[in-house]
């Protein structure tokens, strides 16, 4: 008997970057392939140093479509729960 194999998205937002990590099963071995690095810089707000959280927001939707976009067996509808709709840009 043959199962489809599944996918998983990782996101890793740390202190300075950023990363998207699809991880899958292969003759029983994990793979991890690392599809989308960004850095993470902080912003200034009112004397404190913050997340920019327009930039992270925009950085992991832009990853997810880096997903679709660049690997296509990686079908967006084998993801856990998560189905990007496609849009124009």
């Amino acid at each position: 008997m043959t199962s489809e194999r599944r996918y998983h998205l990782s996101i890793d937002i740390g202190a300075s970057s950023g990363r998207h990590i699809v991880g899958y099963v292969e003759d029983g071995k994990i793979i991890l392939q690392e599809v989308y690095r960004f850095d993470n810089s902080q912003i200034v707000r009112s004397g404190h140093e913050c997340w920019n959280l327009t930039e992270l927001t925009r950085h992991v939707l832009a990853g997810i479509r880096a997903v679709d976009e660049t690997q296509p067996l990686y079908n967006m509808r084998k993801f856990n729960g998560y189905t990007m709709k496609k849009t124009g840009r």
